[in-house]
């Protein structure tokens, strides 16, 4: 067994660290845990843990100082570091003094376990050393390279001028070679001709494609090509010497007719290349980030397969007023309260009629009014309370799926497809009698759980047969009527062991069982752990 000592400031960390795996299977004893770096030390000094889990930032004695500590005592002690993701600095100095390895949060089961089983093969066979380092700091470049792109990310998606990034520190931090001149967003965005989401093997293709050509070409003439991919869209930051300016801009036009001619690109996809405004400053890469995403927007109008540079495309700026008249507004509120679906359908297209005709609308502007729509008729939803299933009426997939219309049909369609389906749901909604009769039984139970409850009573109280509740409550709630009691008095019985002046006995009682023994033995192969076993992790 490797002893291991678990090292955080927050007690909740590392009750879920000793829980989360079986420690034992894996060959490890855990033999102490601390609440701060100089409780850390003493148990070094006297209990010489072969391995530390520590968070890398505590007060006062953080994890840095304490390897530095194991390492001046002549320790072997190995490290294993827990941090944020913006705590990068640390993590380098956690590389410095021997990190074993480096674990962000939030702390994920399945990457603590296979982090453990290498730790263990270190410790077993000391010949793999060497692999073992090999790996480690293949994962620790992993997780600068997540780190670096959650950096970005969030540069790019802020709105406020700020002149916080400095291009010396992010070249040495993320291994970047940046320099003062023009920053410039390409975003590449792919739309599947068929029906439906782009598969795995198709985006892998395409990305790769993408970053194959875009290298080859915009190389010669850059400081540096950041990518960054998200799930939809494949983006670039690109950082060059105004003198290169014409250039790139004819290196791109090539490059994208390149990509068209691709045939494993274009036999099943749509490419759009949206390019952002050049700006003059690293800090201000956010405006032509968002410069870049209404390009891509724009292909609604202007159509796929084409370059939309923010430079040279001239879009219009119109009121929302004049593209949406309130007028219109409230009509299709009022189809919407009363499901007037192939109504609602026809006053969309001529509400669009306008922006279908002028192609050189602000997508923003265009998109704006979808929004407005979507937040109209979402609001008629919830007054309805209609349910929502699957998660195809909520606000935020709304939005996210509108942007994926590539023209001004599909916006159309999608908004009416949306009213169409919220009539579904609304049909289902008159249909829940069933429902209602679940919630009044689970209220009951709510009421009378330290009683004896039979599911004939319950399903009396709400005049339905036996057999005939009890599959129409497992329907509903996932589980039958008794398994749905027992859960119900356990989580009770959960909230009353955290109250010392409660006895298990006594709490085995208020829950409905009588028999102590019963109730211990039923809630450990419930919740996994002894009724006394789980009122410790919540007593000092």
């Amino acid at each position: 067994m490797v002893s291991v000592l678990i090292v955080d400031n927050e007690f909740w960390v590392c009750q879920l660290i000793k829980k989360i795996i079986n420690w034992n299977e894996l060959g490890f004893n855990i033999i102490a845990e601390a609440h701060d770096g100089i409780e850390a030390i003493e148990i070094l000094k006297t209990k010489k843990p072969e391995l530390v889990i520590t968070d890398i930032l505590m007060p006062g004695i953080d994890g840095i100082s304490l390897m530095r500590e194991a390492r001046e005592l002549g320790l072997d002690t190995e490290f294993i570091i827990i941090s944020g993701y913006n705590e990068f600095a640390y993590a380098k100095d956690a590389v410095k003094y021997g990190a074993l390895d480096y674990l962000l949060k939030p702390i994920d089961k399945d990457e603590l376990t296979g982090i453990l089983l290498k730790t263990r093969e270190k410790f077993l066979n000391y010949k793999q050393k060497q692999n073992d380092v090999k790996v480690i700091k293949e994962r620790l470049e992993d997780s600068i390279s997540q780190l670096k792109d959650q950096f970005f990310f969030q540069k790019l998606n802020c709105t406020a001028v700020r002149n916080d990034i400095n291009i010396q520190n992010i070249n040495q931090d993320y291994g970047l070679a940046f320099a003062e001149g023009l920053f410039q967003l390409l975003i590449f965005k792919a739309d599947v001709k068929a029906t439906g989401e782009i598969d795995e093997y198709s985006n892998h293709v395409f990305f790769n494609t993408i970053s194959k050509t875009i290298e080859v070409e915009l190389k010669l003439y850059c400081y540096e090509l950041l990518s960054l991919e998200s799930k939809k869209k494949f983006i670039y930051i690109i950082n060059y010497d105004i003198s290169k300016k014409n250039k790139i801009s004819s290196v791109l036009n090539n490059t994208f007719i390149k990509l068209l001619e691709n045939i494993d690109i274009h036999k099943t996809m749509y490419l759009t290349l949206g390019i952002g405004d050049c700006v003059g400053s690293i800090n201000l890469i956010h405006k032509s980030f968002s410069n870049a995403l209404c390009a891509i927007k724009g292909r609604v109008t202007l159509g796929t397969d084409k370059i939309i540079n923010m430079e040279s495309q001239k879009f219009i700026n119109i009121e929302m007023k004049e593209l949406f008249p309130v007028d219109k507004e409230l009509k299709l509120i009022c189809m919407s309260e009363v499901f007037d679906v192939n109504g609602y359908r026809s006053l969309l297209y001529e509400v669009f009629a306008v922006l279908i005709k002028n192609r050189n609308i602000n997508p923003n502007a265009i998109f704006k009014v979808a929004y407005q729509i979507i937040q109209n008729t979402l609001k008629v939803i919830q007054r309805k309370n209609i349910d929502i299933e699957h998660g195809y009426l909520i606000e935020a997939k709304v939005y996210e799926d509108i942007e994926e219309c590539k023209s001004m049909n599909e916006v159309i369609e999608y908004l009416g497809d949306l009213l169409a389906r919220a009539l579904e749901g609304y049909n289902v909604s008159k249909q829940s009698h069933h429902r209602k009769a679940v919630e009044i039984v689970k209220s009951y139970v709510s009421n009378h759980y330290k009683e004896e409850i039979s599911l004939t009573e319950v399903a009396n109280l709400v005049y339905l047969n036996s057999n005939y509740f009890c599959e129409l409550f497992k329907k509903e709630t996932g589980m039958n009527f008794s398994e749905y009691v027992t859960d119900y008095r356990i989580n009770t019985a959960k909230e009353l062991l955290k109250d010392i002046k409660y006895k298990i006995n006594e709490i085995s009682e208020l829950v409905g069982y009588k028999d102590a023994k019963y109730f211990s033995k039923l809630f450990k192969k419930e919740v996994g752990i002894s009724p006394s076993e789980f009122r410790s992790l919540f007593t000092l």
